[in-house]
């Protein structure tokens, strides 16, 4: 699991961003939101050093949480409010017993590290009673955007997104139509290139809606921690693609938790890829990288059993696809299918030679 937003925001009001090194209560050299690894007295960082130091941090004492995550199944709320505690105590180890303590007892037991040096004070006792409070409280069920069976709702919640947050850069787009997406739960090229804007705003690169070599080389600038441990649109994106992909990471909000991590391991093994939970350039680019032939094809001179009213055929293909269509076209100059789909009740259409014809061909290859 991964600390939520709800959890870094709780760890940074107790921690306190400091910029210079300080003495800490318990007389530790401590620096940035309570980074105490390495800190000297003459040490000084800025605000982007603090955030990084305390992504390090995170996941080290995530780890010891995690540790026990067979034993107690934490939800969300337990998980970041025992990070919190980790972060500040240094584990939660003595709290559990070892795992061997109940939920109920680890509730009322963190209360009573509220001391140090021996003495009891007023900054670590309310601490603890806002970790306790959020220990106890209950995990809303997640309301994740309806996930129907033809998936319609949604897209057309990602596509009203788009055009609420993006729709001035949607107008000025070609790739989109130069509009606002239409709001129909289809994820077509369109809908493909509004996502490509949002990525490339948040990169900061040349907003076209497609994801060329500069819209990649600017992806490796992201952080791989990036979409766990910043407030920022990025998660929300990602979301946005995935959902527009057909898997559900059941949120939709500027946060990724653990089935947000879920839905992408599975588009990156069904795609091929590491399936390493990380959002980045190999990522956007099998996402939303256009690499197919839209061709339309007509079939002519089709001799059958009874009269066809199939006219013309609009097949999406890629490269390889049109090689190995016209090759076995050339190749085998009478082409007999023997079960044609008919509708049912109906005979099967014998074709005994079919010429294709390519008439139309747009190339979004780079």
């Amino acid at each position: 699991m991964k600390t939520s937003k709800n959890g870094i925001n709780l760890i940074k009001k107790f921690e306190g961003c400091r910029l210079k090194a300080y003495k800490c209560a318990a007389g530790v050299w401590t620096i940035g939101y309570g980074h105490t690894s390495g800190v000297k007295s003459t040490n000084a960082i800025t605000k982007e050093q603090a955030e990084r130091y305390l992504i390090e941090d995170l996941e080290r004492f995530e780890k010891n949480v995690e540790r026990y995550r067979y034993r107690y199944d934490w939800n969300q709320n337990e998980f970041d409010a025992l990070v919190s505690f980790a972060f500040n105590t240094g584990s939660i180890d003595q709290l559990t017993a070892d795992g061997t303590r109940s939920k109920e007892v680890i509730a009322e037991k963190i209360l009573l590290y509220n001391k140090a040096g021996g003495k009891v004070l007023a900054g670590l006792t309310e601490r603890r009673k806002a970790e306790r409070e959020l220990f106890l409280t209950k995990v809303a069920p997640v309301q994740p955007i309806s996930a129907t069976v033809q998936g319609s709702g949604t897209i057309r919640a990602v596509q009203q997104w788009l055009n609420k947050e993006y729709g001035t850069k949607l107008k000025k787009c070609k790739a989109c139509g130069g509009d606002l997406l239409i709001e129909d739960g289809c994820m077509g090229d369109k809908t493909k290139a509004a996502l490509t804007v949002a990525l490339q705003s948040f990169v900061k690169s040349e907003i076209d809606g497609i994801f060329g070599t500069e819209t990649k080389e600017k992806c490796k600038t992201i952080p791989c921690s990036e979409v766990y441990y910043h407030d920022t649109v990025l998660a929300q994106i990602v979301q946005a693609i995935l959902y527009c992909n057909g898997y559900n990471p059941q949120l939709f909000c500027q946060e990724f938790n653990e089935n947000c991590t879920t839905a992408l391991k599975r588009y990156q093994k069904d795609h091929g890829l590491a399936p390493d939970g990380i959002a980045g350039p190999i990522f956007f680019e099998s996402a939303l990288k256009e690499e197919k032939i839209q061709t339309a094809l007509y079939l002519k001179e089709i001799r059958t059993t009874e009269l066809a009213d199939y006219h013309l055929c609009q097949f999406r293909v890629g490269l390889f696809d049109i090689h190995r269509i016209l090759q076995f076209l050339f190749i085998t100059p009478h082409l007999h299918i023997p079960s044609f789909p008919r509708p049912r009740g109906r005979n099967p259409i014998k074709v005994s030679f079919v010429c294709f014809y390519i008439i139309q061909t747009q190339r979004f290859i780079e």
